[in-house]
C-alpha cells in the first residue's frame, strides 16, 4: 500500500517532465517570417588588431546602429540581416532554422580593399531574433579591427512596396 501511495505521489511530477520542453518546442520557429525587419546592432567591444591606420569600421562600445531589411520568402534570409549598412555580402556558412542562428557572412565595402567577416550565433522566434556577432576585418592596409556586437531583430510589418517598372509603350 505504501509503495502504491509513493507511486501515486510521483504521477504529477511525471506529468511535468517534458512539459517545459514541449512548450519550448511549440514556440520554436522553423524560419523567420517574411516582411520588414528592424535590426539593431549594439557594439559591446572594439579592439584594433593592426595599428597604424583608420579602422574601416570605427565604432565604440555602447554605440547602436539600426537598419531596415526586407526578408522575402526565399529559402535563405538576406545576408544584410547580419551585416552592416553599406556592405555587399554573401553567406560563407548558413544555418538559420529550428530556432537557431549560426552563420558566417563575408562582406566588402565600396572604397575599401579587403574583407569584413561577421559570425553570428543566436536564437530566433518567428518575428524576433537575438544574436552575438563577432566581426573581423582583413583589409589591404593597416587598421584592422575585431568587434563584438549584440544583434536584436524584430519584424515590423510588410516590406515596402517596390515601384512598378516602367512599361514599354
Amino acid at each position: 500500500m505504501k509503495a502504491w501511495l509513493a507511486t501515486l505521489a510521483l504521477v504529477p511530477m511525471l506529468g511535468a517532465c517534458g512539459g517545459e520542453e514541449a512548450k519550448n518546442t511549440a514556440q520554436q520557429a522553423t524560419a523567420l517570417t517574411a516582411g520588414q525587419w528592424e535590426v539593431t546592432a549594439e557594439t559591446v567591444s572594439t579592439e584594433i588588431t593592426e595599428a597604424g591606420g583608420e579602422p574601416v569600421i570605427a565604432t565604440k562600445a555602447g554605440e547602436r546602429t539600426v537598419q531596415q531589411v526586407c526578408v522575402g520568402t526565399e529559402e535563405r534570409v538576406p545576408a544584410a540581416l547580419f551585416a552592416n549598412t553599406g556592405e555587399q555580402c554573401e553567406f560563407a556558412d548558413y544555418w538559420v532554422r529550428n530556432g537557431r542562428i549560426n552563420n558566417t557572412v563575408r562582406c566588402t565595402r565600396e572604397g575599401s580593399e579587403g574583407t569584413i567577416s561577421h559570425i553570428a550565433e543566436g536564437t530566433f522566434q518567428a518575428e524576433s531574433f537575438e544574436a552575438r556577432r563577432a566581426t573581423t576585418t582583413a583589409m589591404a592596409g593597416p587598421g584592422d579591427v575585431r568587434i563584438e556586437s549584440r544583434l536584436t531583430g524584430r519584424r515590423t510589418g510588410a516590406c515596402p512596396a517596390q515601384p512598378a517598372a516602367p512599361q514599354a509603350g
